[in-house]
């Protein structure tokens, strides 16, 4: 149980980085970009702008605390767990930790910015003459979740792109 307590706060200070980092950048952006209102090409960022962030932000997290992970854990001396394994864990617990996070300021500090994405895709989709039913239900997501697949994409392709800067003894740089 040691060991396994150990892995998992070894992975929480990477994952909580990463949310941290990621959701700072892109409240920051999005909100410098709501300030004057949304214009279509921020609106067309917008479903994107998390992906953006989490690719890099990722890939240098996670090399850098796994990397320093293995190291450590080498230094025991005990055997770290595969580096898939530790970029998984991060990967689960950044999504866990953004979603967390975007439902409690959704829910408990300001939803206009889910509100106004939403009114400005149904704008779009109105324009287009697309159907707007489902966009009611839009309304009332978090923006983390409204744009959840390419959150997800950015995190995924930024574990994935770590595994290369991840070395078995831990240093990266030999």
């Amino acid at each position: 149980m040691k060991k396994a307590e150990h892995t998992f706060f070894q992975h929480l200070v990477p994952s909580f980085v990463i949310a941290g980092i990621s959701l700072l950048l892109m409240y920051t952006i999005v909100y410098f970009w709501k300030r004057d209102g949304f214009d279509n090409i921020e609106i067309s960022l917008l479903s994107i702008i998390a992906f953006i962030i989490l690719l890099p932000t990722t890939i240098i997290c996670d090399a850098f605390f796994i990397n320093k992970y293995r190291a450590l854990t080498i230094s025991i001396p005990e055997k770290p767990i595969k580096k898939i394994f530790s970029v998984f864990i991060v990967f689960f617990l950044v999504l866990f930790i953004m979603s967390a996070i975007d439902f409690i300021f959704f829910f408990g500090i300001d939803d206009s910015l889910s509100y106004e994405y939403a009114s400005e895709l149904e704008l779009i989709m109105k324009n287009s003459g697309m159907d707007t039913k489902g966009i009611k239900d839009f309304y009332r997501l978090p923006f983390f979740i409204q744009n959840i697949g390419a959150n997800i994409a950015g995190l995924l392709l930024g574990s994935l792109i770590s595994l290369f800067f991840i070395k078995k003894d831990g240093y990266l740089l030999n």
